[in-house]
C-alpha cells in the first residue's frame, strides 16, 4: 500500500487518500481476517488545530465499523464491513489507545 492511500483489494472503489492519523489503523485493519471491506470517505482539512492528540470516534453501522478519525488539522470517515464487529471495534480501539489516540464510542443516534 502507497504511503497515504488505500487500492485494490479490501478497499472499495472510491477515495483513496488518507490522512496520516487515519493511516496506521486502516494498514492493521485491512490485514485483520475479518475485515471485508474498507471504504475511504472525503477529507476535511483546514481545521483549527486539535491541540492535543488525534481522536478517533468508533460507532456501529449496518454490517460494520464507522470511524471517524481527527488529526491535528483535517478528519476524515471510514467505513469498515467486517464479519465480527465486535473484534473490529477491538482492534481499532485497542491500537488507537496504543498509539495515544483519544478514544470515544458513539452510538449512531447520537
Amino acid at each position: 500500500m502507497k504511503k497515504n492511500h488505500g487500492i485494490g483489494g479490501k478497499f472499495a472503489p472510491g477515495h483513496t487518500t488518507l490522512i496520516d492519523a487515519a493511516e496506521l489503523l486502516v494498514k492493521v485493519v485491512h490485514k485483520a481476517p475479518e475485515t471485508k471491506r474498507i471504504s475511504i470517505g472525503k477529507i476535511i482539512s483546514g481545521l483549527h488545530s486539535a491541540r492535543g492528540p488525534a481522536r478517533v470516534k468508533i460507532s456501529d453501522v449496518s454490517g460494520g465499523v464507522k470511524l471517524f478519525v481527527r488529526g491535528n488539522i483535517s478528519c476524515q470517515e471510514l467505513y469498515i464491513i467486517s464479519s465480527d464487529v465486535e473484534k473490529t471495534k477491538e482492534r481499532v480501539a485497542q491500537l488507537a489507545r496504543d498509539t495515544g489516540y483519544l478514544v470515544v464510542f458513539k452510538k449512531e443516534s447520537e
